[in-house]
C-alpha cells in the first residue's frame, strides 16, 4: 500500500527549496501554485516528516534523510558507546585458576586488545597489561607484566606481577621455557627440550659440571679439555663461559 501522506510530505520538502536550487524539480513559479493544491493534505498528515527528536539527548532537529535516528555525530557515537571495561570482560572466561582471554591473540600467545584513552589515543596493548593496570594502577616505565602461572592468555590479576626485562628472562630460564630459536611457554610442550632430553645431547649433567670444575682447576686449555671428551675446543669454550648448558649449575 502506498505511502500517500510520505509522498505528499516529500513533495513539500521539494517545494520548499528555492527555485534557482536544482533539487526544486518544478522550476521558478511552479512551486508554489503545486505546493497550494497540496497543502490541506500536508497538513493532514501532520505537518514536517524531517522533524525529528534524538533519542540521545531529548533534542528536536531537523533530519537530513528519512534515516537519520541522530541529531550530531557525538550522538550517535554515545548512544552506541560500549565502556572500555565491559568490551575487556566480554572477552574473558574466567576458570577456576586463570582468566582467559578468548579474543584475538598474538605470536606467543598473548591475548591483544585495542582501546582509545579519554584523551583520544589508541592504544594496541597485550590484555594481561590492560587487566593489571584495571587492578593495580598504572605501570611504571622500564618494568613488564610478567606471569606466575605461565599462560600467557591469563589475565588474572592475581597471576600478574611486576618485573624488569632480566627478572622476566630469569623467570624464563628458571622454567625451563628457553629454547634456541627463543621463549617456549609451557614445559611439557615446549619444542625444546633441555640438557639429556634433548634428542641431540652430547654430554650429561654430570660431564658439564665436569669439564667446568676441571678447567677452573687451571693447567689445560679448551682444546686439551676437547681431545678428553671428544670435542672442540670451541665446544669447551662455549660450555665453561656457559654459552651452552647455562641451566646446569
Amino acid at each position: 500500500m502506498l505511502d500517500y501522506c510520505g509522498i505528499i510530505r516529500g513533495i513539500g520538502e521539494r517545494l520548499r527549496r528555492p527555485p534557482t536550487d536544482t533539487g526544486n524539480l518544478f522550476g521558478a513559479g511552479c512551486g508554489d501554485v503545486i505546493l497550494s493544491h497540496f497543502a490541506p493534505l500536508a497538513s493532514e498528515c501532520g505537518g514536517s516528516p524531517m522533524d525529528a527528536i534524538c533519542p540521545q539527548c531529548g533534542t528536536t532537529f531537523h533530519k537530513n534523510n528519512r534515516s537519520q535516528q541522530w541529531c550530531s555525530r557525538q550522538c550517535s557515537t554515545d548512544a552506541h558507546f560500549i565502556p572500555i571495561e565491559d568490551r575487556f570482560w566480554a572477552k574473558v572466561h574466567k576458570t577456576d585458576t586463570c582468566w582467559l582471554w578468548t579474543a584475538s591473540l598474538r605470536n606467543k600467545g598473548y591475548g591483544a586488545f585495542g582501546y582509545t584513552t579519554p584523551d583520544g589515543v589508541t592504544i594496541q596493548d597485550r590484555a594481561h597489561r590492560y587487566s593489571y593496570q584495571l587492578h593495580f594502577g598504572d605501570i611504571p616505565p622500564g618494568l613488564f607484566v610478567l606471569h606466575r602461572c605461565d599462560t600467557p592468555a591469563c589475565v588474572n590479576p592475581t597471576h600478574l606481577f611486576l618485573g624488569t626485562n632480566q627478572d622476566n628472562v630469569d623467570d624464563m630460564m628458571a622454567k625451563g621455557r628457553a629454547g634456541v630459536s627463543g621463549s617456549k611457554c609451557g614445559v611439557e610442550n615446549a619444542k625444546w627440550k633441555r640438557g639429556t632430553a634433548h634428542h641431540a645431547a652430547r654430554f650429561t649433567e654430570d660431564q658439564i659440571r665436569a669439564i667446568r670444575a676441571r678447567y677452573a682447576a687451571g693447567g689445560i686449555s679448551y682444546s686439551q679439555l676437547g681431545k678428553l671428551y671428544d670435542a672442540s675446543g670451541g665446544t669447551i669454550a662455549k660450555i665453561v663461559l656457559r654459552l651452552r648448558w647455562k641451566h646446569v649449575q
